[in-house]
């Protein structure tokens, strides 16, 4: 096991401590900032996938167990937006400044996104209310739930939604940027000097 695994465990419990008790209370523009969330990412982008997934797997664990929601759920969206940063993060020129932003929105956005879906998929009532992929209502022609319909009439869950998503992506940016500077100064002080003789 790698000393990533061994400081993960407890930074993450740590956080999702926080985020479940402490953060609450002091929201950011009314939006609770997903401190695990940032600090996987950031870890992420200075020690790659490998060591991103760890450290996925364990903060998304951490977070389920004090979620109400289903186990494996917020493990699977976050691994999945690890692996889309780090393949935009090989593509891209490095910058110390303005990737870890840029990424820090992405990965928010796939998370939420992957989140979302594999909620509709597990728990077809939690997003919206609609069964989804019932096919029943088409076998006994009754009427097939409208989302864009319900949006035109002006009742819709997708606008505040939306709205949250789109803040906390933007909070998760500007907050990337000093987590990933403290691991990077923690990184260059206890990490191994090279010495050439």
């Amino acid at each position: 096991m790698s000393l990533s695994f061994y400081l993960a465990i407890p930074l993450m419990a740590i956080l999702a401590i926080l985020q479940s008790t402490l953060l609450p209370r002091f929201p950011i523009f009314g939006i609770v900032p997903q401190l695990w969330f940032v600090a996987t990412i950031a870890w992420t982008l200075l020690n790659g996938l490998r060591q991103g997934l760890i450290w996925a797997l364990i903060a998304g664990i951490i977070v389920d167990l004090f979620s109400a929601s289903p186990l494996g759920v917020t493990t699977l969206a976050l691994m999945a937006s690890v692996a889309l940063v780090v393949f935009i993060q090989r593509h891209f020129p490095e910058s110390r400044i303005l990737m870890p932003v840029v990424l820090g929105v992405i990965a928010t956005l796939v998370f939420w996104f992957v989140y979302l879906l594999l909620l509709r998929i597990v728990m077809p009532l939690a997003i919206g209310g609609y069964e989804f992929l019932d096919i029943s209502n088409i076998a006994n022609n009754t009427r097939i739930p409208d989302l864009l319909g319900d949006i035109a009439s002006g009742y819709s869950p997708v606008g505040p939604i939306l709205t949250y998503i789109l803040t906390t992506a933007l909070i998760h940016g500007l907050l990337i940027l000093p987590i990933y500077w403290g691991y990077y100064n923690l990184e260059r002080l206890f990490s191994p000097k090279r010495v050439e003789i």
